[in-house]
């Protein structure tokens, strides 16, 4: 199936759009096996499912964490009403209260961040060969979130990579543009060396 076939893109710009609401901006890692047969939508579901799982075993570590602070806090507290801790009952259990809370805080699950997720699954396109569905897709990020500076690397390295001289310049013009007037920033070194050599930068 050709890259360019518009029966690819529709499903893509589709799959963009689930994102609206919502990596680092490296080269995307070789495709895995199968992914070449895989809808966008499907791409998009099994990154959805691989977040669920790991949310999943968050929990599960994060309900073990708890269960076994309250298990520590209760022999303390049946020590202590037994009077086989002495003066040093308190210490103890704040000692443990503190083990216990800082493995909590490395259980619980980071927050949500979107722009991550779509870079993630933007890359998996790539890696597929399905740039106008990531180029939608980075297209999207970008207006929710127009100083992404990974966004402007990915879809200048798309458009890049279809021959899309044109748009990869308009692109990081844009990227530089409003780095300079909103945070007083120049782009990146990655984003300068995607553009370098071209002329009328």
């Amino acid at each position: 199936m050709k890259v360019n076939d518009a029966r690819m893109l529709a499903p893509c710009v589709a799959c963009a759009a689930l994102w609206a609401g919502a990596a680092l901006a490296a080269d995307p890692p070789a495709a895995k096996p199968g992914d070449e047969a895989l809808t966008c939508e499907q791409i998009f579901a099994e990154g959805a499912a691989e977040k669920e799982r790991e949310q999943q075993a968050r929990a599960q570590k994060t309900g073990e964490l708890k269960a076994q602070q309250q298990t520590s806090k209760a022999l303390l507290t049946t020590a202590v009403l037994t009077g086989g801790l002495g003066g040093t009952a308190q210490a103890a259990q704040r000692s443990v209260e503190a083990g216990t809370d800082k493995q909590m805080a490395m259980a619980t699950p980071p927050p949500a961040n979107p722009r991550m997720d779509r870079l993630r699954h933007g890359q998996r396109l790539e890696r597929t060969g399905r740039t106008e569905g990531a180029i939608a897709l980075y297209r999207a990020g970008l207006e929710k979130d127009n100083l992404a500076e990974e966004l402007y690397q990915r879809l200048i390295a798309c458009h890049l990579a279809r021959g899309e001289a044109a748009q990869a310049l308009n692109t990081y013009r844009r990227c530089r543009e409003l780095l300079s007037i909103v945070l007083g920033l120049k782009p990146s070194a990655r984003t300068e060396s995607l553009v370098a050599g071209m002329a009328h930068r």
